[in-house]
């Protein structure tokens, strides 16, 4: 297991693992940067405000400088930002759950809660109403660490620096990138982990409580604008008939998005995708390219039907090994979708495909 760190019974194998435990698992300590003074630092938070603020190190070196590790960061999260469309849903309206340690968790644990009967209404108020207990059914979510490793020869960081010309990030934005992609891909459920301590990650199209429904083909031109219309207005149906009312994002393969471009009707002044989003439920319309063909999915934006668990947002780490002579970096996240029913099995979110039959 040359090479290998790992994280076993709270004892860690390796250099990598065992300066992550020494520090609690802050991926912060995996950050040394060379300050101008030529010594290394990293970031810390200041107990009394809870700024973050430099602190001096001493029994590690710094590989990179400030200035590296910005343009590496940036990097890493414009080509990620770019690739997390139906995460970035979620994420800008709040629909997250931050773990304060995500790197020490392993397993998310929710409930399912039932709902309580209605309220009464009287002129007295005093009326007693019924005492009914809350009922919580236990779901547990798998944590894993979405990762891509990089190289970068010393020589080649040296030479950047002697040069004057920047750290060339090209690479790290292939994988700031790939690791968006994945996350993306587990939130449609395109691509799957293994289930982990009774515990299973499912997106939108493997959720086994998803309402399922057939529609037309609307990747092709001959299904007319109002057909399209009318079949999203029963999918709408289908979510309200789950209790869930909207706002929905309907997501669409490119061709789907791309044949909404055509006039909604013969010598239309409005296009089909205009007056899908003037259904009053509908927030938006986007085209995702990790959709399964022939594929449209309407999902509720609210945190009772999904929301995203955060442990660690995009980041890049570095240590180095051959004596110093090669840079590791490892960009990662704990980004992992959590799909969820009521008590009594209803979820608004409808997975619609066309057959072809």
């Amino acid at each position: 297991m040359n090479g290998v760190d790992i994280i076993m019974n709270g004892v860690g194998q390796g250099e990598v693992a065992s300066l992550l435990l020494q520090n609690n698992l802050d991926f912060r300590a995996l950050k040394a940067w060379v300050g101008t003074d030529g010594r290394t630092y990293i970031n810390s938070t200041d107990p009394m405000t809870g700024k973050t603020i430099p602190k001096l190190i001493t029994n590690s070196v710094g590989l990179l400088r400030k200035e590296e590790w910005l343009a590496l960061d940036r990097a890493v999260m414009t080509a990620a930002n770019l690739r997390l469309v139906a995460a970035n849903d979620l994420i800008s309206r709040g629909l997250t759950y931050n773990i304060p340690n995500g790197m020490g968790t392993t397993v998310f644990q929710s409930q399912n809660m039932s709902d309580l009967n209605d309220a009464a209404v009287s002129m007295t108020g005093l009326e007693e109403t019924t005492n009914e207990k809350l009922q919580f059914d236990l779901a547990s979510i798998p944590l894993p660490i979405i990762h891509k490793d990089l190289k970068i020869p010393i020589r080649l960081l040296s030479a950047s620096r002697s040069g004057g010309a920047p750290l060339d990030v090209l690479e790290a934005q292939i994988a700031g990138r790939k690791i968006a992609e994945m996350v993306e891909q587990m939130l449609l459920g395109t691509n799957t982990f293994p289930a982990f301590s009774g515990g299973t990650i499912y997106g939108y199209t493997t959720f086994p409580q998803r309402q399922t429904y057939s529609i037309s083909d609307w990747e092709s031109s001959s299904t007319t604008g109002d057909t399209i219309k009318n079949e999203l207005i029963a999918m709408i149906g289908a979510a309200n008939d789950q209790r869930q009312y909207g706002p929905f994002m309907l997501y669409v393969t490119p061709d789907m998005a791309l044949n909404f471009e055509r006039d909604f009707k013969a010598n239309s002044d409005k296009t089909i995708r205009m007056r899908l989003l003037e259904l009053q439920p509908i927030a938006d319309i986007k085209p995702l390219d990790f959709m399964p063909a022939d594929t449209a999915i309407l999902v509720p934006m609210n945190p009772e039907t999904v929301r995203m668990i955060v442990g660690l947002a995009p980041q890049t780490l570095t240590w180095d090994s051959k004596g110093g002579m090669l840079t590791h970096l490892k960009v990662m996240t704990i980004m992992v979708p959590q799909i969820r029913n009521d008590f009594y099995g209803r979820c608004g979110i409808v997975h619609a495909s066309y057959s072809g039959t």
